[in-house]
């Protein structure tokens, strides 16, 4: 896998950065890239081993949990969200609550505040039952 960044939109012709993405090295590689991504405007992430995420700078699934959090009248602070991949790593930060399930990334673990079990087992599902039984059921 090679990953490639233009400077502009369908802009093929003016190459800003090309990276061997290969699944041994896309952890050095994001690293590298997540270090310069921001004089280009962009976010860097990845979501599957193999799969590095290029995003506008200010779209990210944080920003967007607070902005529909601000529209419906409430903070993020307030808002629980779950992850599995560091894509989710900004909502995760942005939320009040933070649950990773179990077959998420290892590397989101230890950031979160609680782990649920994997989404096979309908993780999300058992984790909001078994927390909010009383209030809800």
């Amino acid at each position: 896998v090679v990953a490639a960044l233009m400077t502009g939109p369908k802009d093929f012709t003016t190459l800003t950065k090309l990276t061997d993405a290969t699944p041994g090295n896309l952890g050095k590689q994001l690293e590298l890239l997540e270090g310069e991504s921001r004089d280009w405007l962009v976010s860097v992430t990845c979501s599957k081993p193999v799969y590095l995420e290029f995003n506008a700078l200010h779209a990210t699934k944080g920003i967007a949990l607070a902005r529909a959090a601000e529209r419906l009248g409430f903070s993020a602070k307030n808002v629980l969200a779950f992850g599995d991949s560091l894509n989710d790593l900004s909502m995760l930060q942005a939320a009040g609550g933070s649950v990773v399930v179990a077959n998420g990334r290892e590397e989101l673990k230890p950031l979160c505040d609680a782990v649920c079990p994997s989404n096979q087992e309908d993780g999300v599902a058992q984790f909001l039952r078994d927390t909010f039984r009383e209030v809800c059921f």
